[in-house]
């Protein structure tokens, strides 16, 4: 058997990504960005494979035979054209609780699930994005190097 985190990070703690800020002026006339501290957003526990790809069905598909080397015959991700699996077909990742007959003391033992907040339906793996949205920004900061280290200057925005 192999064990759980051989492929999947089980020892992730993150906050939510959908960060606060605030801006305040200086008495020197410059801003100063800072997070806001935000009470109502803990740590979470994240669990996710290490790695992603998308998981496609090959069940459908003829094995190619190779023209030489070995007999070894391939199916797969680098020999055919896979179709996204169905509703009812593909790789999921579950949380489920063990059994009343599986534990040592039903009276003591509780749902690690219930307790941490995941959900109790299995989530399926490898689906394929419909879109992605990149985004890209130039920044240039003005300054001349001089001898005492960098000297910063204002630029017109006209």
């Amino acid at each position: 058997r192999m064990h759980i985190t051989a492929s999947i990070n089980v020892d992730t703690v993150r906050r939510r990504t959908d960060k606060q800020f605030i801006v305040r002026e200086l008495s020197n006339g410059r801003t100063y960005t800072s997070e806001v501290p935000d009470a109502d957003n803990p740590a979470v526990w994240l669990i996710q494979p290490k790695w992603e790809t998308p998981i496609l069905d090959f069940s459908n598909v003829s094995a190619t035979l190779p023209t030489f080397g070995s007999a070894s015959i391939s199916k797969g991700m680098w020999h055919q054209y896979g179709t996204e699996p169905g509703t009812n077909k593909g790789v999921y990742l579950e949380v489920q609780d063990l059994l009343s007959s599986e534990k040592a003391n039903v009276n003591t033992t509780a749902s690690l699930a219930s307790v941490v907040g995941f959900p109790n339906t299995p989530i399926k793996l490898g689906k394929t994005s419909t879109g992605r949205h990149i985004r890209e920004a130039i920044v240039a900061v003005p300054f001349i190097e001089g001898t005492d280290g960098p000297k910063f200057f204002n630029i017109s925005r006209e």
